[in-house]
């Protein structure tokens, strides 16, 4: 909950490691709180969004997910999990009755992370935000995911929105359809490339072609 001002001066004092920050506990899967996440309240402050706790030996960020000593049963009962980006959308999406969620902490989806939920899953919907960083992370995660035999679906989530914006906007059965009409992964990503690239451009095609044969290989 503390840190040295000055590591190299332990005489420098102490300050709160999340201050101005909403706490959310994290806890493994038997319920133990392990560590803590802190989100900034300030959204003019010049720092990280989110902050954990420090990694220890009972907590590390790349085979931990947020609210899974939660929803662990609900995923197991769907053998389907459904990734978000963050504790609110989990939490908002939880409260709503859309139980089977899982959020990393912070980071990019691990092998770690791939084999933890290989136990409880067979199938895994990401929604991810409706822009370039979100397909750059749905990309990066498929390829996590697929070697070990999932299967991985994408939710078409309208540009500038996440769960839990659509939710508190009232939009909750939208949100349940595109949840519903999950695309598989090569899918999905041929309908948003074809937005962007022109095909009968020669160079586009290529561009096309190859990003394609990467991820189905």
């Amino acid at each position: 909950l503390a840190g040295l001002r000055n590591p190299e001066n332990p005489q420098s004092g102490l300050y709160p490691f999340f201050n101005g920050r909403i706490m959310f506990p994290v806890a493994n899967e038997q319920n133990e709180i392990i560590a803590f996440s802190g989100r900034l309240l300030d959204p003019e402050a010049k720092t990280s969004k989110y902050i954990n706790s420090r990694e220890s030996p009972v907590f590390l960020k790349k085979k931990t997910f947020f609210g899974f000593d939660k929803t662990k049963q609900p995923v197991i009962k769907a053998r389907r999990a459904i990734v978000c980006e963050g504790q609110i959308d989990l939490i908002t999406c939880y409260e709503e009755g859309i139980q089977n969620v899982i959020a990393p902490m912070g980071t990019a989806f691990t092998e770690e992370h791939a084999t933890v939920l290989k136990r409880f899953a067979s199938e895994v919907a990401l929604c991810f935000d409706a822009d370039n960083a979100g397909l750059n992370a749905a990309d990066k995660t498929f390829a996590v995911l697929a070697p070990q035999n999932f299967e991985v679906l994408c939710v078409e989530m309208p540009q500038g929105e996440d769960p839990d914006s659509m939710i508190k906007s009232g939009r909750l059965e939208e949100f349940k359809q595109l949840l519903a009409d999950a695309k598989p992964f090569h899918e999905f990503k041929i309908d948003r490339m074809s937005k962007n690239l022109d095909f009968t451009s020669a160079r586009d095609r290529v561009q096309f072609a190859n990003e394609m044969a990467e991820s189905i290989a």
